[in-house]
């Protein structure tokens, strides 16, 4: 029989964030007793993330799971916003040798200035953030939704099969894990020939 089993990707992706959550939170907690670095901290965090995403795969892979997009496409989410432009501020030097109400005035105006390039500041910022969290949406679907569809596809063949699903299972963990350790050893590569 060709039936195969449907995971909601949205019931994936919310046991996953929990996953990395505790996982991360139990890592660094043990790090900051021990007194270890980030990076040490990550060394021992990917492996751990690595063993479960391969049971996830190994088991999925052996059951014939498939996942049923309940996500939709990323970009259907994101509202098109107007572009908001910085306050266009043209001020002229203030006179600082005035006396009585002219240090008022001046003080209101240069309290207007620090306030106008805060607000700008903070838009500027705000801007960052908002394409930081558009850009982790969008792996966090590739990876949730696009990567995890392409290992299941190969449910079909290894569906009741435990050995090819342990070698597809552990084939897709080195490849989506081996960049992570790529960069953590760049890092402390960088870090130690400065």
């Amino acid at each position: 029989m060709n039936i195969f089993r449907l995971v909601n990707t949205k019931l994936l992706v919310i046991v996953t964030v929990i996953i990395i959550i505790l996982s991360s939170a139990g890592v660094f907690v043990y790090g900051l007793k021990q007194g270890k670095t980030i990076l040490e901290d990550l060394l021992i965090l990917i492996p751990i993330l690595a063993l479960l995403l391969f049971i996830f795969l190994t088991i999925g892979l052996f059951h014939g799971i498939k996942l049923k997009d309940d996500i939709g496409a990323i970009t259907d989410k994101i509202k098109s916003y107007k572009k908001i432009h910085p306050l266009d501020i043209h001020t002229g030097g203030p006179d600082f040798e005035a006396s009585g109400i002219g240090e008022l005035i001046v003080g209101l105006l240069l309290w207007l200035v620090v306030s106008f390039i805060l607000a700008y500041l903070f838009w500027i910022t705000g801007a960052i953030l908002w394409i930081l969290f558009l850009l982790i949406a969008a792996s966090l679907y590739w990876i949730f939704f696009r990567a995890l569809r392409l290992v299941f596809l190969k449910s079909r063949i290894c569906r009741g099969n435990l050995i090819k699903s342990a070698a597809y299972g552990f084939l897709y963990t080195f490849l989506y894990t081996s960049w992570i350790y790529a960069i953590i050893y760049t890092v402390q590569y960088l870090k130690g020939s400065h």
